[in-house]
């Protein structure tokens, strides 16, 4: 969380009716990340989802298509450059 309050913004989540993206800062772009995502739900442990971070896009995609129409706690772990970052956000997702 100490290497996250240094960067230029916070990793931005947007959500639609069939995609969730989220979208890292540009002092990532071009660079390889790895980590996970876990999209955790207070009302229901069955709706908890955990997706991988691999990519160089500077952006991931998931399909909503796994995850339910509720409130999430979305926790990212993330590596770049041999340095861990985390965020922790809310999201509600709606049809």
């Amino acid at each position: 969380a100490k290497n996250q309050a240094g960067l230029s913004e916070p990793l931005a989540i947007h959500a639609n009716e069939t995609t969730v993206t989220i979208d890292f800062p540009e002092e990532f772009k071009s660079k390889a990340l790895t980590g996970d995502i876990k999209f955790y739900s207070p009302v229901n442990p069955k709706w908890d989802r955990d997706f991988k971070i691999d990519s160089r896009n500077n952006s991931v995609t998931i399909q909503r298509n796994g995850l339910q129409n509720t409130r999430y706690v979305v926790k990212i772990n993330c590596t770049v450059d041999g340095k861990d970052y985390y965020q922790q956000s809310d999201i509600v997702l709606r049809s």
